[in-house]
């Protein structure tokens, strides 16, 4: 994955692979990632969704996989994985920059 921009999510990045193989590669590069986004565009009458967030989840390499595009409905929570681990990924994260994290006490959203 390379240029990319994530702006207010919940889980943050998680790169994963499937399957064993003599060589596996995730790479990242290129990458801002931003927590806060000063979120003003809240319709009236409704509350901000406020939860905390994380730049980044691990990434790994699994036994098992799923098809890049949903072919039946998924057990929750989604970013669950499902499968035993592979051995020997390689993870490379180059020139990645988190922005906008703020400690519980400062976050716009308390």
């Amino acid at each position: 994955m390379h240029d990319m921009t994530f702006i207010d999510n919940e889980k943050g990045v998680c790169l994963q692979t499937a399957g064993e193989r003599e060589e596996i590669k995730i790479s990242m590069t290129d990458v801002e990632i931003y927590g806060e986004d000063n979120n003003s565009d809240v319709p009236d009458g409704q509350s901000q969704y406020c939860v905390e967030k994380f730049g980044l989840m691990l990434f790994g390499s699994n036994q098992g996989g799923k098809d890049l595009h949903p072919t039946m409905s998924s057990k929750l929570p989604i970013y669950k994985i499902k499968s035993y681990g592979a051995w020997g990924a390689e993870i490379t994260l180059e020139n990645v920059n988190f922005n906008n994290f703020e400690s519980s006490e400062t976050r716009k959203c308390g």
